[in-house]
């Protein structure tokens, strides 16, 4: 943020629940009834607000208000402020030490959500209390909104999160590549398949995969001929085309799948990455945040894979 030169004011909850709210609706009068505040009140408490950050948060316009690049900053920051705030008052009133509010989980690929839905599903059965949301992206798009606050943490690569030093992560467990075809592919029986053997198909790769992770964006000639994060739409592409589906998961997946595709190895160099779960370094996890990540990890650490039926 380019604030201006000088003392800063104190900021309370009160003032930042208000801008919030604004930007959200996009109108002062709309946030002034919303608030059952007065109209000209809101505005002064704006006004006063932008005075004290020495930057102006919204831009007026002729129907309605818009955030400032300096005002974004900042309302996503006091989102992340008065969600913290609201999290601990709900424990602090809880009268176990049962995890309350909600919790907001990001995928990437959207395809890891398959390793931890059992955990998933027995953490909403245990703790009733907890709003579970799961949003899933692009890494850079899931990253963002940690960073914004708009998630409580992420399961993905943990290739990708290393890149980011404001991530912490724990791994869970190291992950096994290999191409995934029909079992009558014409690429069946053949020895020592190379990626120049696997430019000759289409491939199938998930709208939310980074295909730089596996190095698959290194071979041009391999470009994506179908793209979806539907898995059941990738298993009906590969048992009706010659398309070639990059499979990226625990080695109890692909052993599953093995049962109806047949899996092509070696034939591109992957580093070695594990799935792994990722938190802001410097932001207090919740209570929801650290009973979910006990029972992931307890999970992976055991070997308590999931018990995979079919995925489609």
């Amino acid at each position: 943020m380019n604030k201006q030169s000088k003392s800063p004011g104190v900021i309370d909850l009160r003032r930042l629940r208000y801008v919030v709210e604004a930007a959200r609706v996009g109108s002062v009068t709309a946030a002034a009834q919303s608030l059952s505040i007065s109209q000209p009140a809101l505005t002064r408490s704006i006004a006063e607000l932008e005075q004290d950050v020495g930057f102006p948060i919204f831009f007026r316009l002729h129907r309605g208000i818009a955030l400032t690049e300096d005002g974004e900053e900042f309302v996503n920051r006091a989102r992340v402020i008065i969600d913290d705030v609201a999290t601990l008052g709900r424990e602090v009133q809880s009268k176990s030490n049962d995890p309350v509010g909600r919790l907001r989980i990001g995928f990437s690929p959207a395809g890891y959500i398959h390793s931890v839905r059992e955990v998933m599903a027995a953490f909403a059965k245990q703790y009733a209390g907890v709003a579970l949301e799961t949003v899933t992206g692009m890494p850079q798009t899931v990253c963002n909104r940690l960073f914004r606050g708009e998630l409580d943490m992420l399961i993905g690569l943990s290739s990708y999160f290393d890149q980011w030093p404001e991530i912490e992560t724990e791994e869970l467990t190291e992950l096994q590549f290999a191409f995934m075809v029909r079992q009558k592919h014409p690429l069946v029986g053949k020895n020592n398949i190379t990626a120049k053997d696997l430019s000759g198909f289409p491939l199938v790769l998930p709208e939310s995969a980074d295909p730089g992770i596996t190095n698959i964006a290194a071979i041009t000639s391999l470009k994506p001929h179908y793209v979806t994060d539907e898995f059941s739409l990738v298993v009906s592409l590969l048992n009706n085309t010659d398309a070639v589906y990059p499979l990226h998961t625990s080695q109890q997946v692909i052993d599953l799948m093995s049962e109806d595709f047949h899996m092509i190895r070696g034939a591109i160099n992957v580093r070695e990455t594990h799935i792994a779960v990722g938190f802001m370094k410097h932001r207090i996890k919740t209570t929801a945040a650290k009973v979910f990540t006990d029972m992931v990890v307890t999970k992976f650490k055991n070997g308590q894979l999931e018990k995979i039926e079919r995925l489609y």
